[in-house]
């Protein structure tokens, strides 16, 4: 009787104990992760001596002849945390995703931009500065980073002329793109020396 009790309280201190991640990690049949690294970094620091530092992104390039409009339509959205603030691992949901209109030019710098409709608060609460459903062409919920060379997704932070976030965001990092969707990392943009992270797949959905 004694052993079973010892064997019960070490069950509930795990239970309890235990992030998020440890306790069971929901799967989504169809989607796979690029890599396995749970703690993922987009990138990677470097010395250059005593006071100076500089940063590289490490997350794949997008393939060659890549145009960013290629992008733009509907998409079913799977999205699954490796650590995250809740026991939920898993949600899914619309991503759509659109050119900027022409008479946004002038303040919005993303040549694509969308909203996704999905209920990331079962995921915990991620830092956004508002909600990635937004349709505000100058807030949009979601927005095409591209320097040429690699692609994201910035969902509920969207950086425009008159609007400027830090730390805050979830960036969606572009590692594989297809005709049929793409895939990739996504990460919390936050101070947090644990930000929520997890992989994510968007596939195309007909055109209607």
């Amino acid at each position: 009787m004694a052993t079973m009790f010892v064997q019960w309280r070490i069950l509930l201190f795990l239970a309890v104990a235990l992030p998020p991640h440890l306790k069971g990690q929901q799967t989504a049949p169809g989607c796979s992760p690029l890599g396995t690294d749970r703690d993922w970094h987009s990138g990677r620091s470097t010395q250059i001596d005593s006071n100076t530092y500089t940063w590289e992104p490490t997350w794949a390039k997008v393939p060659p002849g890549f145009r960013p409009d290629a992008l733009a339509g509907q998409f079913q959205l799977t999205v699954v945390a490796t650590v995250a603030g809740s026991s939920d691992t898993l949600v899914s949901g619309r991503l759509s995703l659109w050119p900027t209109p022409d008479s946004l030019e002038s303040v919005q710098p993303a040549l694509i931009i969308g909203a996704a409709d999905l209920d990331f608060q079962r995921l915990g609460q991620l830092n956004m500065a508002y909600s990635p459903r937004s349709t505000d062409g100058e807030q949009p919920g979601v927005q095409l980073s591209y320097d040429g060379q690699r692609a994201s997704l910035i969902l509920g932070a969207a950086s425009t002329v008159r609007h400027r976030w830090r730390d805050a965001g979830v960036v969606f990092y572009i590692q594989e793109v297809a005709r049929t969707g793409f895939r990739g990392r996504w990460r919390e943009a936050t101070p947090s020396t644990r930000p929520a992270q997890g992989y994510f797949c968007a596939s195309r959905l007909p055109e209607q």
